[in-house]
């Protein structure tokens, strides 16, 4: 699926499909982070269950007023420690599909916002 940018913006999600997403002109079929100033290509989680306090501290990390968890094929909600490690910190949480994700995102960049998409493409093998 191609999304239709209005913005100028280097991290946006131009494209997604069942082998990843396309950020800038680059194919991604790995889970992976993006915001407006980061893309970190090396996410290992490839299911929503491995979501945990320690992921939430890394998504954190970043400083996001809201975290946007694409799960995958359909949605799947976080592990109730992820979430609340999240919420804690009065940061924004929602999870989708990965499609819906990456449309929500590309949005909210749009608009400025200070959002961060945690992508997660599921193992081939599972």
């Amino acid at each position: 699926m191609d999304l239709t940018l209005h913005g100028n913006t280097a991290n946006a999600v131009r494209g997604f499909g069942p082998d990843g997403a396309i950020i800038g002109d680059r194919q991604f079929s790995q889970s992976l982070i993006v915001s407006s100033e980061q893309l970190i290509e090396d996410w290992p989680v490839t299911a929503p269950s491995q979501l945990d306090r320690d992921q939430a501290g890394q998504l954190l990390s970043y400083q996001p007023e809201l975290v946007i968890v694409g799960t995958g094929p359909t949605l799947v909600f976080p592990p109730a420690p992820f979430a609340a490690a999240i919420m804690a910190r009065n940061v924004g949480l929602e999870s989708m599909d990965n499609g819906a994700a990456c449309r929500t995102y590309n949005v909210l960049l749009d608009e400025g916002r200070n959002v961060l998409l945690a992508l997660i493409q599921p193992d081939s093998e599972g």
